[in-house]
Formats: C-alpha cells, sequence, structure tokens
C-alpha cells in the first residue's frame, strides 16, 4: 500500500493504483500501519519533514528532486534512512531516458574519451503558481536533476558556485568543478519555450549529447560525435519514439530496492 504526499494532503492507494481514502493532514497517512511506502511530492520545503516522519515510521520513502533545501536536513534524512533501516531514494528519471542511457553507455565505453565538460539545459514553459511552489522551488528541481546527470557522468564535484536571473525570467545557472578540471554548466529557466531538455558531454575524443522535450511531447535522440584525423566527419543519430516509460522506470528501480531490502539514496 503506497501514500503520496501532495502539499498538505495526502491520499492513499492500492498496488492497483486505486484511491479508496484521503486525508487532509499528511500525518494520518504517515502513521497508517497499512502504509509501507510514502511518495514525497510536495514543495521542497516540506519534503525533509515528512520523510523523516515517514521513516521513523517504518515507511520507504520514494522522494522527488531535491530531497531538502538544505544540506543538514538532506544529511539528516539519509541518516534517519540508516538509522530505521527503510530504503530512501530519490527520483531521477532523467537517467531512464532512453537517449540519456545510449549516451551514458557510449561514454562508459569510450567512445568519447575521458569525458571533461557537461552542459545540461533543462526547462519548464513557464512557473505554475497552481503547483504550489515558488519559482526559486522549481528552479532548485531542475538544477538538481542537472546535477543528479552531472554526478552520473562525470563524478563527484568539489567546488559550486550558484548565479540566478532576477523575474521574470526565472533562471539559474550552476557551474561544478571537480578533479581533473572537470567541469559541468548546468543550466534552468521557467521561460524555455516548449519545455525542452538537453544534455551534452565532451571529452578528449569527442562527444555525445541527448535532446527531446520534457514529459511525453514527442521524441528525444541521442547523438556521438568522434573526433578521427584520418577519415571524414561524421555523427550517429539514434531517433527514440513512443512512450516514455522513465518515470516508470525509475519507481521500477526503487520497488525492486524495497523488495531486496537494498539501500538506495539517488
Amino acid at each position: 500500500t503506497v501514500v503520496s504526499m501532495v502539499a498538505s494532503t495526502s491520499a492513499v492507494s492500492d498496488v492497483d493504483g486505486q484511491i479508496p481514502k484521503a486525508a487532509a493532514d499528511w500525518r494520518h497517512g504517515v502513521r497508517r500501519p497499512d502504509i509501507d511506502v510514502v511518495l514525497v511530492c510536495t514543495p521542497v520545503r516540506y519534503r525533509s519533514e515528512i520523510s523523516i516522519a515517514a521513516r521513523e515510521a517504518g515507511k520507504h520513502v520514494f522522494c522527488d528532486l531535491p530531497m531538502a533545501d538544505d544540506v543538514d536536513a538532506a544529511k539528516k534524512m539519509a541518516e534517519t534512512a540508516e538509522r530505521c533501516r527503510v530504503v530512501l531514494a530519490c527520483g531521477s528519471p532523467d537517467r531512464h531516458r532512453r537517449s540519456i542511457q545510449l549516451m551514458k553507455r557510449w561514454i562508459d565505453e569510450g567512445a568519447i574519451g575521458d569525458p571533461m565538460l557537461l552542459r545540461s539545459r533543462l526547462g519548464r514553459e513557464a512557473w505554475n503558481a497552481a503547483s504550489g511552489q515558488s519559482p526559486v522551488e522549481q528552479l532548485a528541481e531542475l538544477e538538481s536533476r542537472g546535477a543528479d546527470l552531472a554526478r552520473w557522468f562525470l563524478g563527484d564535484f568539489e567546488e559550486v558556485i550558484g548565479l540566478d536571473g532576477p523575474p521574470p525570467q526565472h533562471t539559474a545557472v550552476a557551474i561544478l568543478k571537480g578533479p581533473g578540471g572537470r567541469v559541468a554548466l548546468v543550466e534552468s529557466c521557467l521561460r524555455e519555450t516548449g519545455g525542452e531538455f538537453s544534455i551534452e558531454v565532451f571529452g578528449r575524443d569527442g562527444y555525445a549529447y541527448a535532446v527531446g522535450m520534457e514529459e511525453d511531447r514527442g521524441g528525444e535522440r541521442a547523438v556521438l560525435g568522434r573526433r578521427d584525423p584520418t577519415a571524414p566527419f561524421r555523427e550517429t543519430v539514434v531517433e527514440f519514439t513512443g512512450e516514455n516509460t522513465s518515470r516508470r522506470d525509475d519507481w521500477v528501480r526503487f520497488a525492486e530496492a524495497v523488495r531486496t531490502a537494498r539501500p538506495l539514496y539517488g
């Protein structure tokens, strides 16, 4: 049985997705003995409190990115999960996009050499006031998604520089610096036309990138370019069409961790 937290309310569903009950106070859902998993989909400012309470009640937690609005709260969330021996996962559906997974395979196989620079761009068509989140919170979600991909492709970083633009643009840029000169540039915007995503990785011997539309608004593609002074320039382009199953695949990853009692933090 799953309880989903959205803003200050909770809805309880069974494995078939039916919703027989709802409550105005999220604490009611967290305390229910028949609840196994808590999904935290609230604005960022509520996530750490709900997640910690859920884990202290013995529930597994699947939380949207970013998991908290400050570092200390995020550390406390992880510590609580370990102490209570439950699974904590941060949603990272971008890792399950078919185009991005193909990029990762190319890079892991050495197709572009040592990856040195990543540039990501994530956008939403506009700030959605109905979501209950401030523009800053929505930008934090986009920036954390880009930073998650940067760590996945380039490893951990040692320094972060953040910049933001004034309203009504609602833009943010993060520069992440890692060992060996690795750099990631993460750009987010709430006015990005069409809600396009793109991620590019440049290596010593080539580059790879993925581009497409947010959610299920269209296809996506992955592109690989290799530096070869002995041959004409060419790119490998792979187009992906059909349903985007990245969110479902992210949930499957979490469910498997719950079934196998395997620690999972992101």
